[in-house]
This record gives C-alpha cells, sequence and structure tokens, in this order.
C-alpha cells in the first residue's frame, strides 16, 4: 500500500495535468474577483462616487468562507479526478500493477487517498489565491474569528464529501466522459429534484417542516454553510450528511471497480 501510495504521489507531481488544474483555478478566481470588484465599483458610481474613487472593503472571513463555494473547484475537480484516476485502467497500466502483486483493494484506496490529498490541496490553494486576489482589489477588514475557522473546517469536510462522491462514480464507470457527466448532471439535477419535493410536501401539509430533502443536497448545504444562513445546532447533521455520501459513494465505486475485467 505504502509503495502504491508513492508511486501515485510520485506520477501526479509528474502530471503535466495538476499544473493545468492550478492554472485553471488561478485564473478562474482571478475573474470572479475582478468580476466582484467591478460590480461594486459600478454600484459605488450609481451612488455618485467615481470609478476608483472609493476602496470597497471585503471582511476576512467573508473572503475566506467564500473561497470554495464561490470557485471553480467543483467542476474542475470532476474533470481532473476523472482524467487522473481512468488513465491507469484505460492505459492498461492497472494489468501491470494487478500482476506485480498489488490488489485490487490496495490500488483502489491509494487512488482515494491521493485524491482526497489533492481534494485538501486544491482547496487551501483556491482560498490562498482568494485572499491574494482580494488584497490585490479590496481592502481586507476584520479577523477571522473561531467561528470563522469552524465554517471553513466544515466546509473543507463538506468538499471531501463531494469529491469522494465524484471518485464513487469515476470509480464505478470507468469512463472518463461517462464520469464527468454523470457528475456535472447529478450534482445539479438533485438539487433541483429535492428542492421540488420539500415544495410539494410543504404545499400539501401547509406547514414548513423542521427537515428539508435539499440539506441532502452537499451544495446546497455549502452554499449554507459559508453564508452563514443555518443553525449552528445543525453541524453534526451536516457532518452525518457527508459521512454518509463518504461511506455510501466510497462503496459504490469500490464494489463497482471490483467487478470489472483487466
Amino acid at each position: 500500500m505504502l509503495n502504491l501510495l508513492k508511486g501515485e504521489f510520485r506520477k501526479i507531481l509528474k502530471s503535466k495535468s495538476i499544473i493545468i488544474m492550478f492554472v485553471i483555478l488561478t485564473v478562474t478566481s482571478f475573474l470572479i474577483i475582478a468580476v466582484e470588484k467591478l460590480s461594486a465599483e459600478l454600484v459605488l458610481s450609481l451612488g455618485g462616487a467615481a470609478l476608483g474613487e472609493e476602496t470597497v472593503e471585503m471582511p476576512l472571513d467573508r473572503i475566506i468562507n467564500n473561497s470554495i463555494p464561490l470557485s471553480s473547484l467543483t467542476t474542475v475537480l470532476i474533470v481532473f479526478l476523472s482524467l487522473w484516476n481512468v488513465s491507469d485502467y484505460s492505459s492498461g497500466c492497472i494489468r501491470n500493477m494487478l500482476s506485480r502483486g498489488a490488489s485490487r483493494e490496495s490500488i483502489y484506496f491509494a487512488k482515494y487517498i491521493v485524491s482526497m490529498v489533492i481534494t485538501i490541496v486544491a482547496t487551501l490553494f483556491i482560498t490562498i489565491m482568494n485572499l491574494a486576489f482580494n488584497a490585490m482589489f479590496f481592502k481586507i477588514t476584520g479577523g477571522f474569528n473561531l467561528e470563522a475557522f469552524s465554517i471553513y473546517m466544515m466546509e473543507i469536510v463538506i468538499t471531501l464529501a463531494q469529491a469522494t462522491a465524484f471518485f464513487g462514480v469515476i470509480m464505478f464507470f470507468q469512463k472518463v466522459a461517462l464520469g464527468i457527466i454523470i457528475n456535472l448532471v447529478a450534482s445539479n439535477v438533485f438539487t433541483a429534484i429535492f428542492t421540488i419535493v420539500d415544495l410539494v410536501r410543504d404545499t400539501v401539509t401547509k406547514t414548513e417542516s423542521s427537515f428539508d430533502f435539499v440539506d441532502l443536497s452537499l451544495s446546497t448545504v455549502l452554499t449554507r454553510v459559508a453564508t452563514g444562513s443555518f443553525d449552528t445546532s445543525i453541524i453534526l447533521k451536516m457532518n452525518l450528511i457527508s459521512l454518509g455520501y463518504i461511506v455510501v459513494f466510497l462503496l459504490i465505486g469500490f464494489f463497482g471497480s471490483r467487478k470489472k475485467e483487466y
């Protein structure tokens, strides 16, 4: 297992795709913040201020806690994890690994561990880029307290759960295009379905339930956590939902990959 991990990390460090991923994250982060800056100055100009005349302030906790949900991280991870994890299977390298004594289980979990490390690194990277570009365009104010740190940690947990779901689907089908399409569509369709179910239920019962099905959508949960529009008492529920995603999709990918013939 340790040798497999070393091999996976060695391959990814030599891979051009990891560089491309960070370049895309950097460019999209810059563009998103530049547009935000332009929008803020436009609002000020409508209020009578000249463009560039006033410095727009941006709270530090808002910058950090919005760095994940307002980025292109989800889409980039779907594409990168699909290309990276399927490459060994499509090229036939997996047969060589099996012939050298590596088990399917160890290969699967080695790829999973590396994928989660990449996800964490990409998450921290996009946060650093957001801080740098915000410092370039805005005046950063305020501090980063324990509550803001807790929200950020929760965002990382949710992002890992999302990446696990992407990984599970990718390893189940082991087809790059199919994995990308299913993950992109599912991440949006499920949110819409859950929202409709909640709406129909509330309309029929004419009462608001304490449980919303839309909370089962990780993208919705991530947005709510980032904006602080949630009760701190349900943090445990959000962690359990994230853990549920991790366990379910890790098993889906595991048993799906075991049935493949190489």
